[in-house]
């Protein structure tokens, strides 16, 4: 088996995802999200960028009379035909995206997304012997009665693509995709009659959440990871339980930060922060670095990577942090309209696990 710093993108390039042209409307896209959650988009014979699922979802449009270059993501990065995958997963992950276009020659010949990469790497033995909860991110729930508006309005503020619905015993009953929602935003779709024979009509965002909700696929805390592989990439999720009650989430996103990590020394990745200062990014990593420094603990990499979430005319910074050690894996995030601030507190929730941590290993040695 080929090591993934072997093999190139080109060998698991996607050609076969429909193209669209700025002046068409998301009205087309939305006829074939079966195929696929994310379209290359052209001016003409140019590329311009990609558009999401996602960002048609969360807004408030009319797909039949909004024009793709409403929703269309043109900071996109391009990627050489060349490129290795272990490249790819970084450049991914850098930039926030779960697919990127790739080029040979200047001349665009594909698609490769977070899920080709994750079906490339899941026989990868660095995968054997990790728990779920080591790499688990936080989980975001909403009630069982929820509206598609709230499941819409969750999505927004969050900056996530599924919401996992609960009962009133926090039990979790199922999962709303982006998927599900893009369903019933396509033409003649958009509202539905009162059952009650008034004959209202009742708006899509008012319509409970359940009518789309899918089951989800769940697994115990203490799984390994190596065992949920081939539902993410089936499902795009694996929610992970603890007695029934959700306690976190996997994405492929969470499973490839495991390939960011360096053996040789305490490997430091930054993602998604393209609008830090050199003197911000340069305080970051200082911190990071001193935080790689705490005594009693050898720590092998620390992964940070912020989403940034548009609120009217604030912005909420929220940094998810993944440190690495020998004592396992420490998780925490935060949520601050100051980045460095929003970071800090990451950190502090950090050092507090570890100090819970260590106390424990102590007191057992007493």
């Amino acid at each position: 088996m080929k090591n993934i710093n072997e093999i190139s993108v080109k060998e698991l390039s996607r050609s076969d995802i429909p193209i669209f042209d700025l002046n068409d409307y998301v009205a087309t896209i939305l006829g074939k999200i079966e195929k696929s959650h994310f379209f290359p988009i052209f001016d003409g014979k140019r590329f311009v960028g990609i558009a999401f699922i996602k960002d048609i979802v969360i807004k408030d449009i009319e797909p039949e009379k909004t024009k793709i270059k409403s929703v269309v993501k043109t900071n996109i990065p391009k990627i050489e035909a060349s490129t290795n995958l272990l490249d790819a997963i970084q450049i991914i992950l850098e930039n926030g995206v779960k697919a990127v276009p790739i080029f040979e020659k200047e001349k665009f010949i594909g698609i490769i997304s977070e899920n080709d990469l994750l079906q490339a790497i899941r026989e990868n033995n660095s995968l054997e012997n990790i728990k779920v909860e080591d790499v688990m991110s936080n989980i975001i729930c909403a009630s069982e009665d929820s509206t598609i508006g709230k499941i819409k309005h969750i999505m927004r503020e969050n900056n996530i693509s599924r919401v996992p619905l609960i009962n009133k015993k926090e039990d979790l009953i199922g999962i709303v995709r982006v998927s599900d929602l893009a369903s019933i935003l396509k033409p003649k779709v958009k509202q539905k009659r009162s059952k009650e024979g008034s004959g209202k009509i009742i708006p899509v965002r008012e319509l409970s959440a359940k009518i789309v909700m899918k089951n989800a696929y769940y697994v115990e805390k203490g799984s390994m990871v190596k065992d949920i592989i081939n539902e993410i990439i089936k499902n795009g999720d694996v929610i992970i339980t603890e007695n029934k009650k959700p306690i976190g989430i996997i994405t492929p996103k969470d499973i490839l930060e495991l390939f960011m990590i360096k053996e040789e020394k305490t490997n430091i990745q930054i993602s998604n922060v393209r609008e830090l200062t050199e003197k911000e990014r340069e305080k970051i990593y200082e911190e990071l670095r001193n935080l790689a420094k705490r005594k009693g603990l050898k720590i092998s990499s620390i992964f940070l990577y912020i989403e940034k979430i548009d609120k009217g005319r604030k912005t909420i910074y929220i940094p998810r942090m993944r440190v690495f050690s020998d004592f396992g894996i420490f998780v925490a995030s935060a949520s601050e309209e100051n980045l460095i601030f929003s970071i800090q507190e990451a950190i502090k929730k950090i050092k507090h696990e570890m100090e819970k941590k260590i106390g424990k290993i102590k007191s057992r040695k007493i």
